[in-house]
């Protein structure tokens, strides 16, 4: 009997640890939350509360998305316990008028506009800054709900947890990841839109979908390593985003990068925001395409350099007049920009959002569907992103969108060299080009200038007219006497006849010199020989060698 009993003991000590491995290694990158499970959870005889942001990044914001409903998380003696879901058109819009930010009022004003409410609040790409504004709201009524953190989750995880688990029931309706958008919309819009009542106490399918998924990822253990890595994924690419009031969880959430934070100031800086205000669900049916180009040209007569950046956003609406979902489309682009940044194109509104670390310019963007546009912004950069050496850009994902496209290009002073392990660089050239999963942060190192100038291109564009085009700037001060240059008949064409040719004057501008002679006759085919005495670029290479011969032909 007790060999029995201890046989059973091992049996139940084996099984047991073979399910702690099993879950430790379904949960995949999940793993990280384990030692802080009962920070997030509680222990026993405690509890914590999540609100829970559902946003439809279909319906583009800068938190995400369009607020479409709002949930409790719920956890009691470190046990998760339920998910409580409620509409946004509910009791949280119980509350006076409150002006909204710009432009909310004017694109989203109609027969049926409360002002400014919970739902429109996400308003910030900056999540830490979106649960400010969303506790905010939440609290002009609800004083008495404790939180313990504000998480947001994209429609987009919806649909990715459906690829995994094929199908859940909810509210007698299916849904797969094919039909979870369209089914989604048929739940909340088949109501009588003019109707107060029917809007107001409309029931959110979100909450009973949510619950039937998560009940199903309960019982397929087979399918929990592919959930979280899933997971994984879309908190790496701000699909979810999680803030804990609890600051030093909140610290190792942000260290993983997925608190949906901004990065520190740290040097050059661009994020492209978008707000869709009465634009339906057309997010689902736009393509955006952003091009920022930066040149960073050195200013020998000032000292210093002189930085021009450009961001043009081209903007495609694909879709269809398939009102609920898509048709005309409305919004606002804001792009943020290092602080200190100044505006050279004009119709662009400077944005009057308050910002310690950032210039912020906005444009209001109106399309039908089957439209493009693009929007181009020039702007004179500030000095401090820049000290000549090494170059820093923090590019920043707005949370809920997918696949926009995104490509970069860096130009430096002519001459120098690049070295970067994020960007691609070709000589004085630091590019990069991509779909924009995640925030992106690039940098390069100018590597020192060891070359002297070098001819890249002459022109005789007459008789009387020598153009000399140089690899990169050159020194005026060591190229602007007519002594320094000599141009010689070399007699090889038409020996008989011998131009004394006499270099009279010089201009030089940038990289382009261009002498102005006398004594040159017609003689087609001929061959002269220039020389240049001397001359330096503006890093003190000198050309080499020295004289620096070459020929050029009459034509």
């Amino acid at each position: 009997m007790k060999k029995k009993i201890k046989f059973a003991v091992i049996i139940v000590i084996f099984i047991f640890l073979f399910c702690v491995l099993f879950v430790l290694s379904s949960l995949g990158g999940l793993r990280f939350f384990i030692p802080h499970y009962f920070g997030i959870a509680g222990a026993p005889l405690l509890e914590k509360n999540y609100l829970v942001l559902f946003q439809n990044n279909n319906e583009l914001r800068p938190g995400g998305g369009f607020i479409s409903a709002y949930g409790i998380l719920k956890f009691r003696n470190g046990m998760f316990s339920g998910l409580e879901v409620k509409d946004v058109f509910g009791d949280i819009d119980g509350h006076e008028f409150i002006e909204p930010p710009y432009p909310q009022k004017e694109l989203l004003q109609g027969a049926f506009y409360q002002g400014y409410t919970f739902r429109d609040s996400n308003y910030f790409a900056d999540y830490p800054k979106t649960v400010t504004e969303i506790m905010k709201m939440y609290r002009l009524t609800d004083i008495k709900t404790t939180f313990n953190g504000v998480f947001a989750v994209n429609i987009k995880v919806l649909e990715d947890a459906l690829k995994i688990i094929d199908s859940v029931k909810a509210e007698n309706l299916e849904f797969t990841s094919d039909n979870v958008f369209e089914m989604l919309e048929y739940s909340l819009h088949n109501i009588d839109q003019h109707d107060i009542e029917q809007i107001k106490n409309r029931k959110s399918i979100l909450g009973p979908l949510s619950n039937a998924i998560i009940k199903k990822v309960i019982v397929s253990p087979l399918r929990w390593r592919d959930i979280c890595d899933m997971i994984v994924k879309d908190l790496n690419e701000k699909h979810i985003m999680l803030y804990f009031f609890n600051e030093g969880l909140q610290k190792v959430i942000d260290e993983k990068g997925w608190g949906g934070a901004w990065p520190a100031p740290s040097g050059d800086f661009l994020a492209v925001v978008e707000a869709n205000l009465a634009g339906m669900k057309s997010d689902r049916y736009i393509k955006r395409n952003v091009e920022y180009s930066l040149q960073l040209w050195e200013d020998v007569e000032k000292g210093g350099y002189t930085l021009t950046g450009k961001v043009k956003i081209n903007i495609e609406h694909f879709g269809n007049y398939n009102v609920p979902i898509s048709g005309p489309y409305s919004g606002y682009i804001r792009v943020y920009m290092p602080k200190g940044t100044k505006l050279k194109t004009s119709n662009v509104t400077v944005n009057n959002e308050n910002s310690n670390t950032n210039e912020i310019f906005g444009t209001i963007v109106k399309l039908k569907p089957g439209e493009s546009l693009t929007l181009d912004y020039t702007f004179e950069m500030p000095l401090n992103i820049f000290d000549g050496k090494n170059y820093n850009l923090d590019i920043v994902k707005q949370p809920g969108t997918i696949d926009d496209n995104y490509s970069v290009i860096i130009e430096a002073p002519e001459g120098v060299t690049l070295s970067s392990d994020s960007f691609e660089t070709r000589e004085n050239y630091a590019i990069w080009e991509g779909d924009l999963l995640k925030d992106r942060n690039f940098s390069f190192t100018v590597i020192p200038d060891k070359l002297g100038p070098r001819v890249a291109y002459t022109e005789l564009t007459n008789l009387t007219d020598l153009l000399i085009v140089f690899n990169e700037r050159v020194r005026g001060e060591s190229m602007n006497e007519a002594f320094n240059y000599s141009i010689e008949d070399m007699d090889i064409t038409n020996p008989g006849i011998h131009d004394n040719v006499v270099v009279n004057e010089i201009s030089l501008n940038y990289r382009d010199l261009k002498l102005k002679f006398s004594g040159m006759t017609n003689q087609p085919g001929e061959f002269y020989k220039v020389t240049i005495k001397k001359g330096f670029d503006i890093h003190g290479n000198p050309i080499q060698p020295i004289p620096k011969e070459f020929t050029i032909v009459q034509r």
